[in-house]
């Protein structure tokens, strides 16, 4: 069958595309979330296989937790749908399909007993001691909603997709000779000379017409349009704008500790010492003598062990002792060893030499911290209830300020900002609370009305009142009128300077053009680099300007004698590069570095061409098996209707 799947793969042709193919084989841990009604629609058929929504729906949430999980708090909808995570669950799954029937019509089988033994190590069904644990099984499986004949044939899909996928890429390597030459085409460098284009070089610009600032002032409003500004007023309630905390009472402490107990206790404590031997024989024979009644300090001194500075661990819970040993040392009486344990940092005799109970920490020790949060929650309470005071005065019709003057509280108010805390004046507006959403909030509240409480940091909360809005607009021609000019001219000197910088590139491709444009045009001396592709101090200019990536390529694509093109920097000048030399690179296979570095170099040439015959050969399956996608459906699930 293998022979026979080669040659298939002969056939495909010698087309392989860049790109990798990423195919999910089934999502675990993750239950079903629709409605039963969901579970009969159809989303996509492959040959005889049917898609139905669930498990596409499944395999979107899937990688929807796992895009979260990267990108944590920046994570929205929106960026959800930039990578375009439905499209490409949905390609993965017909492709999973794909995989399938044709394991399946190949022959491919997986017996019952290695579908077994794949279940039993998988990290997913062990326990803690990294057995099978058939009530981890049982409880995924309640959870995924699945039968277990259902989840062994999933299983069974899985394992022979990787088989037939193998069967296809794990003859492919890479020739000889192929990763240290494109480490030395990657270490190669060139020797240029680096000529500057100056602004310098565009003179005299024409003054524009009213038509061309009309013109370059409508095709750049937004240039000239003024933010929408508001003006705020808002009040800060803290624990200063409550009653007067008072020292909570000594009946308040003791009912809080007795309640709190579970919070103060303490766990059980050993005094530990430990030998630790590079092998099981010393770790046993110091196990005989201790077992013998000798002290474990006089075995330590006596053996030749790893730890001779650090036998005693001391004082310690549970979690203090490597998890190998600690159920074996926490089931220890006093005064007795462990059996010989292995750690991945070698063979361990553990010894409790004493055993301090699990406690409860007397008052006395915790009675400040008690006080300290009876406290801190007696002021939370005073905020909330002048807060809820607040709010009740605005609902019931009085305005910020007229709740806040019979409370007694401060009204702050801000002038005009807009939603980047910035004045009219485009400075930054110092008064503007930190830390909060304040700004936020006032720019989704409506003009004359009140937001709902918003907290803020150090216990701090707030209320503001969006007292007016200034909405933006463009500025008149007439006061803009002198900025219009000077973009204008930047403008045009810009467009002019490109089109002296094409005309100069045109003319360095021959070198008696190229000397003939120097003199024309004043260019000073060039300065002489060495690029590398790799390395990044080599790819700036004497003012740390770094030369545009795209220019690195353009230099290694020309021959000796050769000048790229003219490419800009930040400055607004453009440069043009002269090769001068071919530097090759002095690969050295012998060496750690040059070795390692052919060595990933071949793993992921390799691993780049697997993907690639994995895709001609998912597109010539698509051909094969007929696939039918049911966009209607899809739209309609997702709009929600």
């Amino acid at each position: 069958m293998i022979v026979k799947l080669r040659k298939l793969l002969r056939g495909l042709g010698s087309k392989l595309l860049m790109g990798l193919l990423v195919v999910t084989f089934g999502v675990w841990g993750v239950g079903d979330m629709l409605h039963r009604s969901e579970s009969n629609i159809v989303v996509a058929s492959v040959g005889e296989a049917t898609i139905y929504y669930p498990e596409y729906q499944r395999a979107v949430y899937g990688e929807t937790e796992k895009l979260r999980g990267v990108l944590g708090k920046r994570f929205t909808p929106a960026i959800a749908k930039q990578f375009g995570i439905e499209q490409r669950v949905l390609q993965n799954v017909i492709d999973k399909q794909l995989l399938i029937q044709e394991a399946r019509a190949t022959g491919l089988r997986v017996s019952d007993a290695d579908v077994v033994r794949n279940i039993r190590v998988s990290p997913a069904f062990q326990d803690d001691k990294g057995k099978f644990s058939k009530q981890k099984f049982e409880d995924m499986l309640r959870a995924t909603g699945q039968s277990e004949k259902d989840f062994v044939q999933k299983m069974r899909d899985d394992m022979a997709v990787k088989l037939l996928v193998l069967a296809l890429t794990d003859s492919i390597a890479s020739p000889a000779n192929a990763a240290p030459t494109l480490l030395a085409a990657r270490e190669e460098q060139r020797n240029v000379e680096v000529y500057t284009i100056s602004a310098a070089l565009v003179k005299n610009i024409t003054a524009p017409s009213e038509v061309q600032l009309t013109e370059y002032y409508t095709a750049h409003a937004a240039e000239f349009t003024a933010p929408e500004y508001r003006k705020i007023s808002y009040v800060a309630m803290s624990d200063a704008d409550t009653r007067k905390i008072t020292p909570p009472s000594e009946k308040e402490i003791v009912d809080s500790y007795n309640e709190r107990s579970s919070d103060f206790k303490k766990p059980e404590r050993r005094k530990v010492e430990q030998l630790l031997f590079g092998n099981e024989e010393s770790a046993k024979k110091a196990h005989t003598e201790i077992a013998g009644g000798k002290a474990i300090e006089q075995v330590g001194k006596s053996s030749n062990i790893l730890n001779p500075q650090n036998i005693s661990i001391g004082l310690v819970e549970k979690s203090g002792i490597p998890d190998v040993a600690a159920e074996q040392v926490f089931a220890l009486k006093k005064g007795e060893i462990t059996a010989p344990i292995k750690s991945a940092f070698g063979w361990h005799v553990f010894h409790v030499s004493d055993i301090v109970p699990a406690s409860v920490a007397p008052l006395a020790e915790v009675r400040s911290q008690i006080v300290k949060d009876l406290e801190a929650s007696q002021a939370e309470k005073s905020t909330n209830m002048l807060s809820n005071k607040l709010e009740d005065l605005i609902a019931g019709g009085s305005t910020l300020a007229e709740a806040a003057k019979e409370l007694g509280l401060k009204v702050f108010s801000l002038p005009p900002i807009d939603r980047n805390g910035k004045l009219e004046n485009g400075e930054v507006e110092k008064s503007l609370p930190k830390q909060t959403k304040l700004l936020e909030i006032a720019f989704k509240t409506d003009e004359k009305t009140e937001s709902t409480l918003i907290a803020g940091s150090g216990g701090v909360s707030y209320i503001l009142r969006v007292d007016a809005v200034i909405p933006e607009k463009l500025q008149p021609f007439a006061e803009v009128k002198q900025r219009l000019i000077a973009g204008w001219t930047a403008q045009e000197k810009s467009k002019q300077l490109a089109e002296i910088a094409d005309k100069i590139a045109h003319d360095f491709k021959a070198k008696s053009d190229r000397e003939k444009a120097i003199k024309t045009y004043g260019i000073t001396a060039p300065t002489a680099l060495t690029i590398s592709r790799t390395k990044e101090n080599s790819q700036k200019l004497p003012t740390n300007t770094p030369i545009p990536p795209n220019m690195i390529g353009d230099i290694f694509a020309k021959p000796v004698g050769g000048a790229s093109e003219a490419f800009a920097l930040a400055d607004g000048s453009y440069i043009i590069a002269v090769v001068g030399g071919i530097i090759p690179a002095k690969i050295d296979e012998k060496t750690t570095k040059n070795s390692a570095e052919i060595a990933d170099i071949k793993k992921q040439y390799e691993a780049t061409l697997q993907n690639e015959i994995t895709d001609e050969y998912l597109r010539y399956l698509a051909g094969k098996y007929k696939i039918s996608v049911n966009t209607e459906v899809l739209n309609k699930m997702k709009s929600g209707q």
